[in-house]
């Protein structure tokens, strides 16, 4: 029956409820009245706010005239624009839900649409719609996080060639409210820190709040190599594969919706440290589950 554990998951052990709240929600500072702000204007954009200290025709000029610390705003348009967040900057739809897109495509392998680097902290993106085609192997991401722990808020992405949010090198980006829909692969692929990279037995973990993640032709999010991210009421839905695919890796699993997803809700196969701690019984407890979960 839907939701039914097949027999070998009676043995799983129960986690603790508080594992799933063991990582808090992080927030960006609010900004000081110094902080400068750079404007990037499109076709159909409102004029430049005041106090902007530049106006730029493309997010990436923007992006690189911008000191630490600096906001980019993006007014409504289509920018045909791969960015690269290498500093703490943050970049934001401007005025708040205005249609800012950032689009690539690319028949060169391995480009992102935005790419995040910056192992410093301090990175916000904030309200845009980002769209994304490069045929690529691997690493064929329309958001790519390879450092630190950016915040990403409110963000609708979609790629056509590969998986929306690609998370690697133990990065632990918090994604709220974000629509990871559409995606040729998965809608987030994320994968723990590999071995002597340095990033090993960071506290930080990757965190999805809030997050619609429906309708990719793969799983939802394909969790691997260690990873361990927290999802919180989060809708995954009508995904091709499985919702959640859990491989060789863990995670903690809080107020979930999932439902309509092709082979199950969720595959369980956890590494052998998470295996004490992902407990079917508290997965199913915990979430609202609409599917088979298999374990494996």
């Amino acid at each position: 029956p839907a939701g039914a554990p097949p027999a070998t998951a009676a043995t799983a052990a129960a986690a603790p409820a508080a594992a799933a709240a063991a990582v808090p929600v992080r927030d960006e500072e609010p900004a000081p009245e110094c902080t400068p702000v750079l404007y990037v204007r499109g076709a159909g954009s409102a004029a430049p706010p005041e106090g902007v200290v530049s106006v730029h025709e493309s997010v990436s000029d923007a992006v690189r005239s911008a000191p630490a610390g600096a906001v980019v705003l993006v007014g409504a348009g289509r920018y045909d624009d791969a960015v690269t967040l290498s500093r703490p900057v943050s970049l934001k739809a401007y005025p708040k839900g205005a249609a800012a897109e950032l689009s690539i495509s690319t028949q060169v392998p391995y480009q992102h649409t935005l790419t995040v680097d910056c192992a410093t902290g301090g990175v916000l993106v904030e309200g845009l719609t980002l769209r994304h085609y490069s045929k690529s192997v691997a690493n064929n991401y329309a958001v790519f996080v390879t450092a630190g722990s950016p915040v990403l808020r409110g963000l609708n992405v979609s790629s056509s060639s590969g998986s929306g949010v690609g998370v690697e090198g133990g990065a632990a980006p918090l994604l709220e409210r974000c629509v990871l829909r559409g995606c040729a692969a998965h809608g987030a692929a994320i994968f723990g820190p590999l071995e002597g990279d340095g990033s090993a037995g960071l506290a930080a973990v990757p965190a999805l709040i809030s997050c619609d993640v429906s309708g990719n032709k793969m799983s939802g999010l394909l969790l691997r190599q260690g990873a361990g991210p927290r999802v919180e009421r989060c809708l995954v839905a009508d995904n091709g594969d499985y919702g959640i695919s859990v491989q060789d890796a863990g995670g903690a699993f809080l107020d979930n919706e999932l439902m309509g997803n092709g082979r199950g809700a969720m595959l369980l196969m956890p590494s052998v440290e998470a295996a004490d701690r992902l407990s079917l019984a508290a997965i199913m407890a915990c979430n609202r589950v609409s599917g088979a979960i298999v374990v494996r």
